[in-house]
């Protein structure tokens, strides 16, 4: 114990030094904030480059930068990053950053071009085409007839059986057996008629049995008249008396019969008289 005193003395005896200047403590103080700034920036750095190169690595497994993201829009260059002005380090060129690709700002209604409205095209009127029209017979109007004043037969109204124009061309009409003829609205009035006359030539059809028959508002009505149609001659008038005074207005079918054929008479006209 006495020795290790000995040995301790001489230190413990000497005179304490004066402590260092406060320059130098702050001028110490200042290296080792800018060591830490240092430290921390390369750390940064490391991160960053780091950073990088997980990034090539996903885009492609190669040595090629990252594969640049394709849109339908244009694609404008990335804006190289600049060191903030406060000292610290952040991406930029040279730092091991791939590129960076800006995405095309979403599209929007008022990008899509508004499609040009659709033309209406007036429809065309309907045009109704009306068929062409068939073949019309024209016939004398129904009536009226004045049967005083004669009724010649081409004014007949209707008719049926063997009947056609006469040779007198259409003055006079060929009514053979069977064959009749309708004078509708024959206008008696308060006349009474109680005798017809027939203006016709007799035909082939003529003589025995052969006969002008005169019915009412039907063809298949009992005979009102009945002339003989003799055979042979020229045109001639053939009348004969009313089974009763006939007035008012009817319809009047003069009917033809006979055992022969052919046209049996050739009739012109037809008068009634009171």
């Amino acid at each position: 114990m006495p020795d290790l005193r000995s040995a301790l003395r001489p230190l413990v005896d000497q005179p304490a030094s004066a402590p260092p200047p406060l320059a130098d403590v702050a001028a110490r103080a200042g290296r080792r904030r800018a060591q830490r700034r240092t430290r921390a920036g390369v750390v940064v750095v490391l991160v960053v480059a780091g950073l990088a190169a997980v990034g090539v690595t996903a885009g492609g497994g190669d040595d090629r930068p990252g594969d640049v993201i394709r849109t339908d829009g244009p694609v404008a260059d990335a804006p190289a990053t600049t060191a903030p002005p406060d000292g610290r380090v952040g991406p930029g060129p040279g730092i091991g950053a791939g590129p960076t690709t800006t995405a095309a700002p979403p599209t929007t209604a008022a990008d899509v071009p508004t499609p040009p409205a659709p033309t209406t095209v007036p429809t065309p009127p309907a045009t109704t085409v009306a068929p062409p029209a068939a073949p019309t017979t024209v016939l004398p109007p129904d009536g009226p007839h004045e049967p005083f004043a004669g009724i010649e037969a081409e004014a007949h109204d209707d008719a049926g059986g063997p009947v056609a124009a006469g040779a007198a061309g259409g003055a006079a009409v060929d009514v053979g057996g069977g064959g009749w003829l309708a004078f509708h609205d024959v206008r008696f009035g308060d006349g009474l008629a109680t005798h017809v006359e027939a203006v016709a030539t007799p035909g082939p059809g003529a003589g025995d049995g052969a006969v002008l028959e005169l019915r009412l508002d039907d063809v298949a009505s009992p005979a009102f008249a009945t002339i003989t149609v003799p055979a042979g001659g020229g045109a001639t008038t053939l009348s004969t008396f009313t089974s009763a005074a006939i007035g008012g207005d009817h319809d009047v079918y003069a009917t033809v019969a006979s055992p022969r054929s052919g046209t049996v008479v050739t009739l012109d006209s037809l008068r009634f008289v009171s």
